[in-house]
């Protein structure tokens, strides 16, 4: 069982050392060639002169009319490329802002059909940050296609911008693509817990999304311990409560 991180050239190299330390396959991103329409500047005079956009407009079309695109976090289309990991028969992907605290090999990726992600179909809400998919190389190319050509619904978001969970949501809520793990699945709430939201008496939260205010110790003597190199076997590590450690109280 594999664990795998995409990087690019805004990753530290310390941090590469310290991933490729404990074992984890470092995949190097910084070749990836973004959509043309990605964050351009916007041609002012053209959109003031451009009526308002209609329902459905793409970002391609939008582009085309002098709109702009923006995405405040560029890097986080790099996920898309999860979908191409071929080698891998099912990828449990998280975000960097999760913390796993249970056996998600077990209680994950092994019990959960592919695609899952935390959803609520009347809204069309779809959370990207803890997902399990199937790989597969024609998929990819799909979304490759809609990415690279802007064929998605066009979002006029200047505070934020668009986002791979927002291209997401309409993927597969528009049924766009076709192929091996494309139908929507559920993912639990414990396996996603964004807010607090495992209520279920009979399940443990296995996936925290944004860690709590009282594992912020424990992630930091992680991290700690991984720059030293010393986490395998660490018996402090395992012995570690927030119970015992009174500083973090103010974290």
């Amino acid at each position: 069982m594999d664990h795998v991180t995409l990087v690019d050239e805004d990753t530290p190299q310390h941090i590469i050392d310290m991933l490729t330390r404990l074992g984890v396959r470092v995949i190097d991103m910084s070749a990836v060639r973004f959509p043309a329409y990605f964050n351009n500047v916007t041609d002012s005079a053209a959109a003031a002169s451009t009526p308002a956009l209609l329902a459905g407009t793409t970002v391609g079309q939008a582009v085309a009319l002098g709109r702009g695109f923006f995405s405040s976090l560029p890097n986080s289309w790099y996920k898309l490329w999860a979908f191409n990991l071929t080698e891998y028969d099912k990828i449990l992907w998280h975000d960097a802002d999760t913390l796993a605290i249970g056996d998600v090999v077990e209680h994950v990726l092994e019990k959960t059909p592919a695609f899952a992600a935390r959803m609520h179909a009347k809204s069309r809400y779809l959370n990207s940050g803890v997902m399990v998919l199937k790989p597969d190389a024609n998929v990819f190319q799909q979304l490759w296609r809609i990415w690279q050509e802007g064929d998605f619904p066009y979002t006029a978001d200047r505070s934020y911008g668009v986002d791979d969970q927002i291209f997401l949501q309409h993927i597969f809520y528009a049924h766009r693509l076709t192929g091996p793990g494309t139908a929507l699945h559920a993912l639990h709430p414990c396996h996603n817990d964004k807010q607090s939201r495992c209520s279920d008496p009979d399940r443990r939260v296995v996936i925290y999304h944004k860690t709590p205010l009282w594992e912020a110790g424990r992630e930091l003597a992680l991290y700690q311990a991984a720059v030293a190199g010393n986490c395998a076997n660490n018996a402090a590590l395992q012995r570690w409560r927030y119970a015992s450690h009174p500083e973090l109280v103010a974290w």
